[in-house]
């Protein structure tokens, strides 16, 4: 039985607390890429950057000897004391226990600043981000939130089109699956790394633009898990630890002794699923995959973007736009419908990689 390792509170490799971290960190300096005590960081390769930081990171990252393009610290004071942030350009609908928004975008001259009520501020700089910490007892967020929200924030701010989507790599290759939360997108991609398909990405689908084809930028060698989804493709071989405190998914780590093999570079995008899994309590048709429209991809594409909301308050919509139609001229869009069942994964499977195939043959 898979049993989730709960790790001690604020502890990181080396017994070395987030404070700790606090304390050792040099004040903010203005903006520039990494150098002087920072250049001696840990550098990590993810979504087609190098991230510089001393952050106790656990999710799995790859290490890389590569310049750093983007740095992550926290500071113990903030890096402006007094700011007039005038009103934001997004608020969250999402409310904390107490009432108030969890999140509040602002766009100030040169930077973003992306207010956590619970966690803190998130500095958005062009080669920095920095937080500045409202609450360490929340310290298990940070992570969620940097390598979730803030990260795609970022991406997107600096010109690329992020989806919420998991992404494998085939010869053809890269094949990237879009969905809600818990609309299964993991869990396809799970199956497909015990078929042999090296991961690219999961959770964050971060696409770029090279001439006339579109790429998608590699993520990090782990996926996120539910136990029930764990047990069945991993068995009782590993002991997991939860993704955060008060979730209950788990980090599977991919590749280096771990689940299934891992792809850490770009790769040109064969084709786009919109997953449709649907639940035993509904009408279960037969396995089908429907070519859909360039028009309406676009659509369904735009509403598939890992923070839709976010990217409207950058006032990207119209590129996006632009980028999703000229996506949808030359990569296949296709809507997935299958039945919800571990078992019937392998099958489902097979299609997809019969079906990108063709594709392929076709284009």
């Amino acid at each position: 039985m898979l049993r989730a390792r709960r790790r001690p509170k604020c502890s990181v490799p080396g017994n070395v607390s987030i404070e700790q971290v606090m304390t050792l960190t040099p004040a903010w300096s203005p903006d520039r890429r990494i150098d002087g005590p920072g250049s001696r960081w840990p550098t990590y390769q993810l979504f087609g950057l190098s991230l510089a930081s001393d952050f106790p990171f656990k999710a799995r990252l790859t290490p890389t000897e590569n310049p750093a393009d983007l740095s992550f610290r926290l500071v113990r004071e903030a890096p402006f004391e007094e700011i007039d942030r005038g009103d934001p350009i997004y608020v969250s609908r999402f409310l904390t226990d107490k009432g108030d928004s969890v999140a509040s975008l602002y766009r100030l001259e040169g930077y973003l600043l992306f207010d956590f009520t619970e966690v803190g501020v998130f500095y958005l700089f062009p080669h920095q981000i920095v937080l500045h910490p409202r609450n360490l007892d929340r310290d298990h967020l940070v992570e969620t939130y940097l390598l979730g929200a803030v990260l795609s924030l970022w991406l997107e701010s600096r010109g690329m089109a992020v989806l919420h989507g998991s992404g494998v790599v085939l010869r053809e290759g890269a094949v990237g699956f879009l969905s809600a939360s818990g609309g299964g997108k993991s869990c396809l991609t799970a199956s497909l790394l015990r078929l042999g398909w090296p991961l690219l990405c999961d959770g964050i689908l971060s696409l770029e633009r090279r001439g006339s084809q579109v790429f998608v930028r590699s993520g990090y060698p782990q996926m996120r898990l539910w136990p029930q989804e764990a047990e069945h493709f991993l068995g009782g071989r590993l002991d997991l630890e939860p993704v955060a405190l008060d979730q209950p998914k788990l980090r599977v780590p991919v590749a280096a002794g771990g689940f299934g093999s891992f792809c850490p570079e770009v790769t040109a995008l064969a084709g786009l699923y919109l997953l449709d899994r649907r639940e035993k309590t509904q009408e279960v048709p037969e396995l089908e995959i429907e070519p859909i429209a360039p028009r309406e991809a676009v659509i369904e594409l735009l509403k598939e973007s890992f923070t839709p909301a976010l990217a409207e308050a950058l006032g990207r919509q119209q590129q996006r736009i632009d980028f999703f139609s000229g996506l949808t001229s030359k990569v296949p869009v296709r809507r997935l419908t299958y039945p919800s069942s571990l078992e019937l994964l392998p099958l489902v499977c097979r299609r997809v990689g019969d079906d990108v195939r063709s594709s392929g043959r076709r284009h």
